[in-house]
């Protein structure tokens, strides 16, 4: 999934989350988040990512591919880092993803 927005922040997160909530309903247990365009995410963004987490449950696969700095930097900072598989690269995570 590529998120249409540069910033996942309070002003997106409703919907987003909303977005992700649908496909996940649809059946969808592996989702990656391409992050190369995305150049801001704040703890709403954020939040809405780790819901997706918990929607899929174990048996689910959730990822991180391309983050910019801005966003590697909140990841390592709230240690989600350690919580999702992050990539520097979408065709590592698609590879990990089947």
């Amino acid at each position: 999934m590529r998120p249409c927005d540069p910033r996942i922040d309070a002003s997106v997160a409703i919907e987003f989350k909303e977005t992700l909530a649908e496909l996940v309903a649809d059946g969808h247990r592996k989702i990656i988040f391409d992050l190369e365009e995305v150049d801001f995410m704040d703890s709403t963004g954020l939040s809405a990512v780790v819901c997706v987490l918990k929607l899929v449950g174990a048996e689910g696969f959730v990822a991180l591919s391309s983050p910019g700095e801005t966003v590697l930097s909140l990841l390592k900072l709230t240690q989600m880092d350690k919580v999702f598989a992050v990539y520097s690269k979408l065709e590592d995570a698609l590879a990990m993803a089947t």
